[in-house]
């Protein structure tokens, strides 16, 4: 390796510090061992590290020799360096390269030019950018990044103590001692350098054998000829998603193609003293069929809550204990269709064992199975591989579009409102209207009973029949057949009237009220995040600066050494808590960003609730006109006979040409 550059050499009395401040490393057996074990891996594998550690571990405490050129420490560790390159060169069994494509030759005083030329030092089909190279070395150098990133986030969340090694501070200790024996400050802080020395050790020997073996699979199949592109894996969490995994590729119909679960009323009620109604819950997408009580759905709402906090988890309707009437209890079984509909062609929920189990099991007690199969699995933030990454996909402006996409959801959700109130008004006036023309056909139908009562009365022996009724009894036997016939047609029209109301109710109410379930578990949504990770990362964010305060008062005070430690310790603590906050904050919004997709992609669900509104309504006037038209010729022989003085009524046509 080359020495560094002139800039990293101190002045004289810097060096004098440098050699008081590090003790000679060959007197201590930790010392060595770690700065050997350091030379040995950047000479016999990757040399390329050293440059890369100088570039982004200028603050790290564990790597400070390496600035340090005069120390005792960085002599020894270039001493050992070069051992191990010469006995790397010598040996008969090295590596030799394979010939994938033209060779360059680097200076060598330029590892970083050795580096950038090695990397484009193969043949490929690909046009080569002298600085950024390939799309598979772009992708390379972005998953480094990635990594070193990852690493600096490790650092602040991960776990201070070691394992196997004490979890407390006492009387000054260092990290990882449980007891203070005799050691003083300066003891502590060089155990606890060499401790921090050797898990930085560890780390770059992990990310370089993981670096040395992609590279190797890189270059095979990025030979002249292969047909697979590379996918390189960071211990699998950190493996580049195809695609921006942000975006929903799903439409309304593949959504709607997803299950369709019919949920039915079962006749009889169970239970000794209290009843209670069982439901008959069947899903094409398992072919099952299972019967279900209410509370079994609560269990089921609530376990979905826990699993997917930051989804859009419809509301199930109110329960009523006492007085629950045939009204109330089809109006409960509609919104747990509903909602299990909903919850079924959720693309998270629907790949849930969860909704597998509530549709499937055909046990005794499916509460409990529920809440087993829940219990040591965490929320979808402890299982989503893209969890701790969810920053990076979300775009700059997420906070504007939060706010724009709730106000939206808020109007439409007060419009379809307001649209679904109508439509229940509109189907509700056709189902009254069949009644009442039900009404009046049974009175017609009265009226032609009255009439014959009359005439058997008028006709018999013993009943003088006035002069007035003789002259009338012809009109009220004709009466009576015309009323008769009319009576059937206006069953007829009710019996219209009433599918035409049952239509609007299912394809137009019900249709909108899913449509309001989905925008009202938009809006519970909105306010979760508000009210849950937003509200805890806010309170956490305003506990650590009221600890940084503490901590302030107790330096310029001369508090005990013992309260300062443990203030620090909190304070560690607390920061831990606000970075997991901090990324659950992130998801959160990752979700709800994923949510807002999914309300746009049900928004096409209206074209088709006004297309159903006006079928129903064409479909329900058209069969109504054809009734209306077959019963006008009965009434014709209303108006017959020569002694008949009614005229028969005129089309709105001949209205409109007679002055008035």
């Amino acid at each position: 390796m080359d020495p560094l550059p002139a800039a990293a050499v101190g002045s004289a009395a810097e060096k004098e510090a440098d050699e008081e401040a590090d003790p000679p490393a060959t007197g201590d057996e930790e010392v060595e061992k770690l700065t050997e074990k350091l030379a040995r891996f950047i000479g016999d594998e990757a040399p390329e590290v050293e440059t890369i550690t100088l570039q982004n571990s200028s603050e790290n405490q564990a790597f400070s020799f390496l600035y340090r050129p005069n120390s005792h420490r960085y002599r020894y560790y270039r001493q050992k360096l070069e051992e191990f390159q010469r006995a790397k060169a010598d040996s008969p069994g090295a590596l030799v390269a394979l010939d994938l494509g033209p060779k360059s030759k680097s200076p060598p005083d330029a590892p970083e030019a050795r580096l950038s030329l090695h990397q484009h030092g193969y043949g490929s089909d690909e046009e080569v950018d002298g600085k950024l190279g390939t799309w598979e070395h772009q992708l390379q150098h972005i998953e480094m990044d990635k990594m070193w990133e990852w690493a600096k986030q490790l650092t602040k969340v991960g776990i201070k103590n070691l394992v196997n090694k004490g979890t407390t501070s006492v009387d000054g200790a260092g990290f990882g001692i449980n007891r203070p024996a005799k050691h003083s400050k300066e003891d502590e802080y060089e155990a606890f350098c060499k401790r921090r020395t050797k898990q930085t050790v560890c780390l770059v020997e992990l990310r370089s054998r993981a670096a040395s073996q992609a590279s190797l699979v890189f270059l095979m199949l990025c030979r002249p000829g292969s047909p697979v592109h590379p996918v390189i894996e960071w211990g699998g969490s950190m493996q580049m998603p195809q695609g921006n995994p942000l975006l929903l590729p799903y439409t309304l119909q593949e959504l709607l193609a997803r299950d369709s679960v019919q949920v039915e009323l079962i006749p009889e009620k169970k239970g000794l003293f209290l009843k209670h109604v069982e439901y008959e819950v069947s899903s094409q997408r398992f072919k099952t069929s299972v019967c279900r009580r209410y509370n079994d759905f609560v269990v089921f709402h609530e376990m979905l809550l826990h699993r997917f906090p930051y989804r859009m988890v419809p509301a199930l309707p109110p329960k009523r204990v006492l007085g629950a009437d045939r009204e109330f209890i089809e109006g409960r079984r509609r919104a747990l269709k509903r909602f299990i509909n909903l919850v079924a062609r959720h693309p998270p929920f629907s790949e849930d064992a969860t909704l597998r189990l509530f549709l499937s099991f055909s046990g005794p007690d499916v509460q409990n199975k529920l809440r087993e199969a829940a219990q040591g699995v965490g929320d979808e933030f402890l299982n989503c591989k893209v969890a701790t990454r969810a920053k990076d996909f979300l775009p700059p402006d997420i906070q504007t579009q939060f706010a724009v996409s709730r106000e939206l959801i808020r109007n439409l959700y007060n419009s379809f409102y307001k649209l679904r109130d109508r439509a229940e008004r509109i189907a509700s006036r056709a189902i009254d209207n069949a009644a009442d023309l039900l009404i009046f056909g049974k009175e017609l139908r009265q009226v032609a009973l009255g009439s014959v009562a009359f005439s058997s009365a008028l006709g018999s022996d013993t009943t003088p029949l006035p002069s007035w009724a003789t002259l009338h009894l012809s009109t009220w036997a004709s009466l009576k057949q015309a009323l008769k016939g009319l009576s059937v047609e206006f069953a007829v029209l009710a019996d219209k009237a009433v599918q035409q109301g049952k239509q609007e109710e299912n394809d137009v109410v019900e249709k909108l009220n899913l449509f309001l379930d989905l925008l009202q578990a938009y809006k519970d949504l909105c306010e979760r995040h508000e009210k849950g990770v937003l509200h805890k990362h806010q309170r956490a964010l305003h506990k650590y600066g009221l600890m940084k305060r503490q901590m302030m008062t107790a330096t310029v005070q001369n508090c005990e050494p013992e309260s300062v430690e443990q203030l620090e310790s909190r304070i560690v603590e607390q920061e831990n808590v606000i970075q997991t906050m901090e990324l659950r904050n992130y998801f959160s919004l990752y979700c709800l960003h994923q949510e807002t997709q999914l309300v746009h992609v049900y928004l096409p669900l209206t074209s088709h609730i006004l297309g159903a509104f006006v079928n129903s309504q064409i479909q329900g006037h058209k069969e109504m006109s054809k009734v209306w038209n077959d019963l006008k010729p009965k009434l014709s022989c209303l108006f017959a006979g020569p002694h008949s003085v009614l005229t028969p009524p005129r089309s709105p046509a001949e209205d409109s040409l007679c002055p008035h």
